[in-house]
């Protein structure tokens, strides 16, 4: 597109928005410029997306992206209710702030109806053995966003290249040695280079065992770039001082009593966990300086835990410890989702908030699928779930590492930080390993020792860290909530002989986005004659899809059991262990129970 035709866009766009929404001071003094980007969430490719301007549901205004996703409007300054639509992909919802004489580029992320074969997690299996590390991803360039065929990608220290195909997409394998339980992997750095482009280093990166995949922009010119690969495990002291610290007094926020204010508003009350919908989307601020940022990317916010979670855990960590880790990342992004930082954006991509960029790991997308939609609440709100590398109230003097916490009185083999109305917690696995972080919340380097060594599983060490194994106090009293419950339960026949089987009916929602794999409907018959009387025959796993749905499982009464009047006890379970069985290692997420039901 010309300039003139680009700018006569903008033109006629910003008449329509002033007739749509008003403008009662002069369109030069209260205007502004939206610089927008809509991309594939999983592959960055650019994708023609209907931008549609709401007042309530009603469509008050639409803006047609072309192909390449970019586009720049000439705005009213205020804050706009907006809906993202394109073909096979999820609609995104959210609000953008436009202020007056400014660019405030937006970057929108679709999240595609089909994850792409080449990114499944079937497919990073089999390209990597247990001997053998993938980076991979795709290339752009930034200005017009259009792959980047044939650049070279190399690994500097191991001395690995590969060469991008037609479609800007690079394989680079590489060998891996095991880690020792307490170390972190190697490091390494990423070069890009392809002629016309200014050459990008991307470091420091992990050299461990599954894959990483980026995104990545590069820049038309000549000369370097270096883009900092900051991962928590490997903060500078600085940037642990800063680490998830976030000034919001001026938004009249209790930093060390984040639950004040309203409970959600879907939040209620049930035999089980808590049912808080987690937000749909969030409003993430990219290129930050701590928690000012010049732009914007609006996501999904299973999209947001993957592109963060693997710059905060180590993705070659046991499953547990990044299962616990999702939970933690989700509900603290969450809460600011109903907190921003800013009116432009809920959170940054800091260490002042959470890391955040657009690089992925298959280990960790399995965790953040696994957990969609699961957080921590306390007091019925969004729990500010914070972290740190490791939490133990013992500074080693001899260890090089940075203890940010200024309040150890817990002492050795103990995690908190009193001063900040974290109580101490005995934390066993912390026992002689230096403080490196600020002491708060979840331990990172614990998740990994309990999953690894002590083979606990995620709702284990999230409720250890975070409501002291149900000793809660101070800011450790926060619970687990689900994204799954029972709207309805009914059965048919109601008058069953000993040995027949009947149906139990259930209406179950799930509030995630994605579809959950690992519910389990459990029953049980009672009487005080009898007790209980359960059917672990028939407790199989159920797909839950995004929304309301029609479950069902059979119960098949034993051919031993007496006459007499039955309550019937359905429940929701999560397969925490993924054995398809009921047991006490999984989670009870729910449980209605109707009274003398069943004859």
């Amino acid at each position: 597109m010309s300039l003139f035709s680009l700018l006569k866009k903008c033109s006629i766009a910003a008449v329509l928005f002033s007739l749509c929404f008003g403008n009662p001071v002069g369109a030069k003094e209260l205007s502004g410029m939206l610089q927008v980007r809509c991309r594939d969430a999983y592959t960055g490719a650019s994708v023609s997306s209907s931008m549609q301007f709401l007042n309530g549901e009603a469509v008050t205004f639409e803006e047609r992206l072309p192909d390449s996703g970019m586009a720049y409007l000439s705005l009213g300054a205020q804050r706009y209710k907006v809906r993202i639509e394109a073909s096979q992909y999820q609609s995104l919802r959210t609000e953008l702030e436009i202020t007056a004489q400014s660019t405030m580029p937006v970057t929108l992320w679709l999240d595609p109806v089909k994850v792409p074969e080449t990114l499944s997690s079937e497919m990073i299996e089999l390209l990597t053995l247990d001997d053998q590390g993938l980076i991979h991803g795709y290339l752009y360039d930034k200005n017009d966003g259009q792959p980047i065929p044939w650049a070279i990608v190399s690994l500097a220290k191991l001395g690995l290249e590969a060469e991008a195909d037609e479609g800007g997409y690079f394989r680079l394998f590489y060998p891996v040695n095991a880690s020792a339980e307490d170390t972190l992997p190697p490091v390494d750095n990423l070069i890009i280079s392809n002629p016309g482009y200014k050459k990008l280093t991307i470091g420091p990166l992990f050299i461990h065992g599954g894959d990483t995949f980026f995104i990545e922009d590069l820049e038309p010119g000549q000369g370097e770039i270096s883009k900092l690969k900051t991962h928590k495990l490997l903060a500078e002291p600085e940037e642990l001082e800063l680490s998830q610290i976030i000034s919001v007094a001026e938004e009249g926020v209790d930093l060390f009593n984040p639950d004040l204010g309203s409970p959600a508003e879907n939040a209620e009350s049930t035999s089980g966990l808590l049912n808080i919908s987690p937000p749909s989307t969030i409003r993430v601020g990219t290129s930050c300086s701590c928690t000012t940022c010049s732009s914007v990317s609006v996501m999904s916010l299973e999209t947001y835990v993957r592109r963060g979670l693997n710059d905060e855990w180590i993705a070659s960590w046991s499953s547990h410890s990044l299962q616990s880790g999702a939970i933690a990342y989700r509900s603290y992004g969450a809460y600011y989702v109903a907190h921003p930082i800013k009116t432009s954006y809920d959170i940054c991509s800091t260490t002042c908030c959470q890391v955040n960029d657009s690089d992925t790991s298959s280990s960790t997308n399995t965790a953040v699928n696994a957990t969609a939609g699961f957080m921590l609440q306390r007091n019925n709100a969004v729990f500010r779930a914070e972290y740190s590398a490791e939490n133990n109230s013992w500074n080693d003097p001899y260890d090089g590492l940075s203890c940010a916490n200024d309040d150890l009185s817990c002492g050795d083999g103990s995690v908190g930080s009193p001063a900040y109305s974290w109580p101490c917690l005995y934390d066993q696995v912390a026992l002689g390993h230096g403080c490196f972080g600020h002491g708060r919340g979840m331990s990172q380097w614990g998740t990994q020792r309990w999953a690894n060594t002590m083979a606990k599983t995620w709702p284990w060490i999230t409720n250890h860290y975070y409501n002291a194994s149900g000793q809660p106090s101070g800011l450790r009293s926060a619970y687990i909530t689900s994204p799954l419950s029972m709207q309805s339960v009914s059965f048919s026949p109601q008058v069953v002989a000993p040995g027949e089987t009947f149906i139990i009916y259930v209406t179950g929602v799930n509030s995630s986005e994605l579809t959950h794999t690992a519910l389990m409907i459990g029953a049980s018959l009672y009487s005080t004659a009898t007790g209980y009387i359960n059917d672990p025959v028939h407790d199989d796993q159920e797909n839950l899809p995004v929304g309301t749905h029609s479950l069902a499982r059979q119960f098949t009464v034993p051919a031993s059991t007496d006459d007499g009047l039955f309550d019937l006890l359905v429940s929701f379970y999560y397969d925490v262990n993924d054995d398809n069985l009921i047991s006490p290692a999984d989670m009870a997420l729910s449980l209605t129970t109707l009274s003398s039901a069943l004859t």
